[in-house]
């Protein structure tokens, strides 16, 4: 966290920039850099991204943005996934058909409320409103979805997605964010 509350987007010396936009860090490594891309690129169709370090700096490539490209975070196959019992979803620990999951994704826009990169979220009734609609789709059919916002004590750009699963799950779902699907995922039930 830095003075501000919020994701740092320095560690360790180094920095990733998005038009020169700093991008919170999540993990640097040697081999490996977690950026949330910042909300100020958005509405551009090209961006210029390069990444600093003590050792020198990236040249800068340049990338074509969507967006939105929704992914569910997930461990293998397998959506990261909390029970309606707040437990974790695991093989050993399966949700029961119809009962409430939370998943956890990125990709979506910027919520209409303006949050700023970084922020951890508070819960405020304005962060319900995202800029495109969202829904879960299971064996191409909409799922009910109860919330889809931002995480509350998570990092903003973090969406929680609370849905009702179906009564007789056999297969995978998608995650969709206005027209744009994500890769499929799995969830453990019984």
């Amino acid at each position: 966290m830095d003075g501000n509350g919020r994701i740092a987007n320095h560690l360790g010396g180094t920095q990733v920039l998005f038009n020169g936009i700093p991008a919170p860090l999540l993990y640097i490594s040697e081999g490996q850099i977690n950026a949330l891309v910042p909300y100020g690129i958005t509405g551009t169709n090209t961006v210029s991204v390069q990444v600093n370090t003590p050792a020198g700096n990236s040249l800068p490539a340049t990338i074509h943005p969507a967006m939105t490209q929704p992914q569910v975070l997930r461990q293998g196959a397998y959506a990261f996934a909390v029970n309606q019992d707040a437990t974790l979803n695991s093989p050993s620990n399966p949700a029961s058909p119809g009962t409430l999951v939370t998943i956890y994704a990125s990709g979506a826009d910027r919520p209409l409320n303006g949050t700023p990169d970084g922020s951890i979220t508070q819960i405020l009734p304005d962060y319900r409103v995202l800029s495109y609609p969202v829904a879960v789709l299971y064996n191409d059919l909409s799922l009910e979805v109860l919330y889809a916002g931002p995480a509350p004590g998570l990092v903003a750009n973090l969406l929680q997605i609370n849905l009702r699963l179906p009564s007789r799950p056999r297969g995978s779902f998608r995650f969709m964010i206005g027209d744009q699907l994500s890769e499929p995922f799995l969830l453990h039930f019984q």
